[in-house]
């Protein structure tokens, strides 16, 4: 859910106390419809056998790019990939007068959360962060916040702070075309923003170089950026 998934999971996880709580709930959730469908828990078996085939993936995947860019140099191939990170995490409990009720907001019961969206090159060379925050498009967060937050990084708004089409072109055609010459090669995953037909449009038409996706569901032995920083994390 946390990767196909993303904003049922927000929406959930708003609706419950906290992440904790969220989690056993839907636990108990998958646990009763896999059991209604016919479904029993095991233990899990030849994980080696899926290890190879990763593996395998992953070492056709490094041919095949290295045959269409391994002429390109260091500095013209660059690595995109978003991570979630939560902060200003709320108290489980608080303290109030007797009898009387304690209410609060949805908001207030769940840790506030922002989209980091990293960019690196091949030669090591790290672009900034584009931080994408929760608001509204033309709202007053990005009408009068976000010239006040910290220098040094990109901020941009979205509903509930995912990465979608709306963001990512704003991404490609206002930052990524102003700090990266034409003819480079941009490795993405599979998300569908990414993938898209406008998405490849606009790398290819309006800036010049190639948009190259990973195989499906490799992103964990594929991707620079997760298997090197944010898996790690």
């Amino acid at each position: 859910m946390r990767d196909q998934h993303p904003e049922c999971l927000d929406d959930y996880i708003k609706n419950k106390k906290n992440i904790v709580t969220a989690y056993e709930s839907l636990l108990r959730i998958l646990r009763r419809l896999a059991y209604r469908h016919g479904f029993v828990q095991r233990t899990p078996s030849g994980l080696k056998e899926k290890l190879r085939d990763m593996i395998a993936v992953r070492d056709e995947f490094a041919k095949t790019f290295n045959t269409s860019y391994g002429s390109f140099d260091a500095s013209l191939i660059y690595n995109t990939d978003e991570t979630g990170i939560y902060y200003d995490s709320p108290p489980s409990k608080v303290l109030s007068e007797k009898v009387k009720p304690v209410s609060v907001t949805a908001k207030q019961k769940h840790p506030a959360r922002l989209t980091a969206v990293c960019t690196i090159r091949a030669d090591g060379k790290k672009l900034p962060l584009l931080f994408i925050v929760q608001g509204q498009p033309d709202g007053k967060i990005e009408q009068e916040e976000l010239d006040t937050y910290p220098k040094g990084i990109i901020y941009t708004v979205q509903k509930k702070a995912w990465m979608d089409s709306r963001v990512w072109e704003f991404y490609v055609r206002s930052f990524l075309a102003n700090n990266i010459s034409k003819g480079f090669a941009l490795l993405v995953d599979n998300l569908d923003c990414h993938v898209s037909p406008e998405s490849e449009a606009i790398v290819s038409d309006e800036l010049g170089s190639t948009l190259q996706s990973l195989p499906n569901n490799a992103t964990s032995v594929c991707q620079p950026l997760d298997v090197g920083i944010m898996g790690p994390l």
